[in-house]
């Protein structure tokens, strides 16, 4: 989606460093951080901190509606 919008492009510089939410801190699989990263290279190695930074200039609302216009049906723990 945000590829589709021109949001972001494959090389778009993303960054791979430690973020919290109120109690809540993504992280990655191998538990480290790798800085600035491509957009490509946060895929193919599935980093989750650039995928947020991503998600929050697309927009967690207009996000949800597209997953619900596809037929995806989501749900949310408290």
């Amino acid at each position: 989606m945000a590829l589709d919008d021109g949001l972001i492009h494959a090389e778009s510089l993303l960054q791979d460093v430690p973020r919290r939410f109120g109690d809540y801190r993504p992280g990655n699989f191998d538990t480290g951080f790798n800085g600035p990263v491509s957009a490509s290279d946060a895929l193919v190695r599935s980093l989750n901190l650039p995928v947020v930074q991503v998600l929050e200039a697309y927009g967690p609302k207009r996000f949800t509606g597209n997953m619900r216009n596809a037929g995806i049906t989501l749900t949310f723990s408290a």
